[in-house]
């Protein structure tokens, strides 16, 4: 399995189209974590919209410590052999 750790704040306008990226690939053992780092638009809404519609996706929230606490944050929750 391949896990992908997307960090997401503020990306409303570009969030739906990086998801699609990542789970219309050729990867079809995935995982792909989406750690909110505290948006003030819809980030987070439009990320759980998705966790809805595919089991791989799993979506979290970050208390708005930055992007390197996001990606430890998200790593810290994979189960792949393969970390992206």
């Amino acid at each position: 399995m391949i896990s992908f750790v997307m960090p997401a704040k503020n990306t409303s306008l570009y969030i739906r189209e990086a998801i699609d990226g990542i789970v219309k690939s050729n990867y079809k053992d995935l995982e792909l974590i989406i750690v909110d780092d505290h948006s003030s638009d819809d980030t987070f809404y439009i990320s759980k919209n998705e966790e809805k519609k595919d089991s791989r996706i799993k979506v979290v929230k970050n208390a708005g410590a930055g992007k390197v606490e996001a990606l430890n944050y998200g790593y810290s929750l994979t189960r792949g052999e393969i970390i992206k």
